[in-house]
């Protein structure tokens, strides 16, 4: 047989038993997966904060060396050893002081229109019942269709305290995973510093194990997809943090200036799902919604209408001027990502999704170039005329 022919066999043989494999005990591998990502979670908070910081960083290494106040010069002078570190600490001293400012000035005023929410709970149920039953009245469908609605809303006024005595025993659990996320936080947070510091390094060390193991045409392709993936992600993850404090500072003003219930309880929603592209705006915008509703409705009909506009300009004017160059993917294919990256790892996916199908989008697109151009060359050479 054939020296290739029986490679080709041996290799396909493998792959189908890697697969077959991979079908029947698909459980034990995806159990394994979701515990490799588990243990590997200090590792992603640091990468993540990194790439969050890396452009604040850039900026302040630039900033520190007086590239925007220095007229450009025929040799460049090489730059002073304490302008990196200084930019790390400036970079962290902003992180923490805006964590620092949100704790101080929103965290309370957040638990209080919670604690008030709590306490107010069994009114506002109560005009939920009511609003129901004016409703079904004015419809005259009281017998059809709200009667299981307000069965429900009964249901639950009835067994409020209940419901809140059930949450108790589970405090222990919500109060372990809030621990662990903390001791993940600190870690990779202190994981962070070490690749802002020593991202040259890595990335040196990256390209030197990709050149000995791979072809030269392999290590130019994973050299530039790597480069192209932290430019695309580290953009991507800053403008969403940016355009979400944007889109949730503006709501909290406008309903001070309504005078609409619980403006900063509502605002945290509203500003941190929108972290989450495309579907985001609607999983914040529904419970927000649904809170009003119970207050006032015309505060929750007037509120939706603000909501609207508030997304429709976040999506044509703030968005992309935060966003700039670093996402250049189609509506379509970013709501594909999205739904993608949601179902097959939730909010995570949803966030991670975008960025990395714009990767994926800009290496097909750069690819189909490539091919185009070339074929277009064959053809006009293959139509040159031959000599006589």
């Amino acid at each position: 047989m054939d020296k290739k022919l029986f490679k080709s066999l041996l290799l396909l043989v493998t792959v189908s038993i890697v697969l077959v494999a991979a079908i029947v005990k698909i459980d034990w591998i995806l159990g394994l997966i979701s515990t490799c990502f588990s243990l590997l979670s200090p590792l992603f908070i640091g990468i993540a904060i990194a790439f969050i910081l890396n452009p604040l960083c850039n900026f302040l290494t630039d900033l520190f060396a007086g590239k925007y106040f220095r007229k450009k010069r025929s040799a460049p002078q090489k730059t002073p050893k304490w302008i990196k570190p200084a930019a790390i600490a400036a970079s962290y001293l902003v992180f923490f002081a805006i964590i620092a400012v949100i704790i101080l000035l929103f965290i309370p005023s957040l638990m209080n229109s919670i604690n008030l929410f709590i306490q107010n709970f069994n009114g506002y149920l109560e005009n939920l019942q009511q609003l129901f039953g004016r409703t079904a009245e004015w419809l005259n469908i009281e017998e059809t269709l709200f009667s299981g609605v307000e069965k429900l809303l009964n249901e639950i006024i009835k067994n409020f305290p209940q419901i809140i005595t059930g949450v108790f025993p589970k405090i222990f659990d919500l109060t372990k995973n809030v621990a662990s996320a903390i001791t993940n936080t600190i870690v990779g947070l202190i994981l962070s510093i070490y690749i802002l510091t020593d991202k040259k390094k890595l990335m040196t060390q990256c390209k030197r194990l990709s050149q000995a193991i791979f072809p030269e045409n392999i290590h130019t392709a994973l050299s530039e997809t790597m480069a192209l993936s932290i430019k695309t992600f580290s953009g991507f993850l800053s403008a969403r943090l940016i355009d979400s404090l944007i889109v949730g500072v503006l709501c909290f003003l406008f309903m001070l200036i309504f005078r609409w219930e619980y403006p900063m309880m509502i605002s945290v929603i509203i500003g941190v799902t929108n972290v989450i592209p495309v579907f985001g705006p609607f999983l914040g915008a529904i419970p927000s919604i649904f809170i009003l509703l119970m207050v006032d409705p015309m505060q929750a009909v007037w509120f939706t209408v603000f909501i609207l506009v508030l997304q429709q300009l976040d999506g044509n004017v703030i968005g992309p001027k935060v966003t700039g160059e670093s996402i250049d993917l189609p509506p379509i294919w970013t709501m594909v990502a999205t739904f993608i990256g949601g179902g097959l790892f939730g909010i995570a996916g949803m966030l991670i999704g975008v960025p990395l199908f714009a990767v994926i989008y800009a290496i097909i697109q750069k690819e189909t170039l490539r091919r185009l151009n070339q074929k277009d060359k064959e053809q006009k050479q293959g139509k040159k005329p031959s000599a006589p």
